[in-house]
């Protein structure tokens, strides 16, 4: 049958069909071609790239608390040995305050032996120069010597809570020095509590 032959009702049908076919095909490419687009849309990039930026923030300000959480232990232990170093010094300067050099030196092998002297370098030192001073020499600084009874008695109160403060310090090292290597870890992703 020609094109002239048929029924106008049957090429409207056929007609509409072509066009519905068409229509559908149109409707699935259509359909494809947004949902591939909604991934690459500059908004869902933006939203993305603005969600990684936030997370990684957050990483680095994390890691900087944890760097600076360590920093802080390091200052408290330098501190701390800072204020020994000092309250050392002190005790030496005040032990040699004798005015006789051979009571200096008892002084100070009485420092060492009771371990009021905790710096192993100092320890060493101190050690090496007692072992080769000549007697009647060495360093004295002017005083007064405890003839006093009175003074006596301070002195061995001073030395007594000297031997309680050098173990209380003692304590604090070792439990110091048992919590240090766990602020010093690497990361394990959790912070320290």
């Amino acid at each position: 049958m020609g094109v002239s032959e048929q029924n106008p009702v049957q090429f409207d049908h056929e007609r509409w069909l072509g066009e519905y076919e068409l229509r559908k095909r149109e409707i699935g490419i259509k359909e494809r071609d947004q949902s591939r687009s909604r991934w690459s849309s500059p908004v869902v990039l933006a939203v993305l790239a603005a969600a990684l930026a936030g997370l990684s923030n957050a990483a680095v300000s994390w890691q900087n608390g944890l760097q600076q959480l360590k920093l802080e232990a390091e200052k408290a232990v330098q501190a701390k040995s800072m204020e020994e170093t000092k309250a050392e010094t002190a005790r030496i300067f005040e032990i040699i305050r004798t005015g006789d050099a051979d009571k200096a030196a008892a002084n100070l092998k009485f420092l060492v032996d009771t371990g009021l002297i905790i710096n192993s370098h100092r320890i060493e030192k101190i050690q090496a120069f007692l072992d080769r001073r000549p007697a009647g020499k060495g360093p004295e600084l002017p005083g007064q010597s405890p003839a006093d009874p009175a003074m006596a008695a301070m002195l061995m109160m001073l030395s007594h809570s000297i031997k309680q403060t050098a173990k209380q310090s003692d304590e604090t090292d070792r439990q110091l020095k048992q919590i240090m290597p766990q602020l010093r870890r690497p990361n394990s992703g959790h912070p320290p509590s």
